[in-house]
């Protein structure tokens, strides 16, 4: 199986390659800013990995967005599946990855294999260990049994080091005590905490029958406490999107529950037989 980090435009091509005989080795050049010289220490990695749902996805891809940030590089692997997410009549890679100065943002429209999860979680820190970055940032979301549309939504957090703990905590963001992680995000934690390597998970919440984006802005408001100013987002379109996607599945419920109660009044009575 080959991992493939492909970059586009001024920056080096970067190659992760696992060997099955071999076991997992890693062949990664050093990235170059457009300029040619290499960007040391305060950068950041913010990784959109869905395990549910689709929140992790559209968060980080708001903030590439917003953040007008360079599309660098597609991740390419036999375990991809082969689809392509359409935007705006053009194709996008299953998983790709964005920088603008000291940030990187990766952006995944799949859902991994268990294997292929293993694989990336363990490059992903070799690569943001020789690159020296300083943290990395995943955005993750959970089923919700609340099914209302304007519930609360609460930020949970989780960290591989006592520093990253520290930092969610004096962001107001309550720490995890005893769950489970899974996908990419528990792997990430699971291993950085082996390596001393910071990585802090950020959990919501999210309704699992619709785009939840009341459960989006609640992440990236949390990311924003976590970052450097210059990276924060401004929520305030998210906010208008959400009120219009609740709007349309309120009418909906409204209209759909009017056609049952019309049904039902019509049907006729039933009879009884002896």
């Amino acid at each position: 199986m080959n991992i493939e980090l492909q970059n586009f435009g001024k920056l080096t091509l970067i190659r992760w390659k696992v060997r099955k005989n071999k076991g997992d080795v890693m062949e990664i050049k050093r990235i170059l800013d457009p300029d040619g010289t290499r960007r040391k220490g305060g950068k950041l990695i913010i990784g959109g990995f869905p395990t549910q749902g689709t929140i992790s996805t559209i968060s980080a891809g708001y903030i590439v967005e917003n953040l007008d940030m360079e599309l660098t590089g597609v991740v390419k692997s036999d375990e991809i599946p082969p689809i392509s997410f359409i935007k705006a009549g053009k194709p996008l890679s299953p998983s790709m990855y964005y920088m603008k100065g000291g940030l990187t943002v990766f952006v995944s429209y799949f859902t991994p294999s268990e294997d292929f999860t293993r694989k990336f979680a363990s490059s992903l820190l070799d690569w943001a260990v020789k690159e020296e970055y300083d943290t990395i940032i995943s955005l993750e979301s959970v089923a919700s049994k609340n099914l209302e549309l304007e519930r609360e939504v609460v930020t949970h957090g989780a960290s591989s080091t006592d520093e990253g703990l520290k930092k969610i905590e004096e962001a107001g963001i309550e720490i995890i005590q005893e769950g489970l992680i899974s996908g990419v995000s528990g792997e990430l934690l699971a291993e950085a905490s082996l390596r001393g390597v910071n990585v802090i998970t950020l959990i919501v919440e999210s309704n699992p029958l619709f785009p939840d984006v009341r459960a989006a802005i609640k992440l990236i408001e949390s990311t924003n406490s976590l970052i450097p100013e210059e990276y924060r987002i401004d929520t305030e379109n998210l906010e208008e999107s959400a009120k219009e996607i609740e709007k349309n599945i309120k009418d909906t419920l409204e209209h759909t529950k009017k056609m049952i109660d019309n049904r039902t009044a019509n049907l006729p009575e039933p009879q009884m037989f002896g």
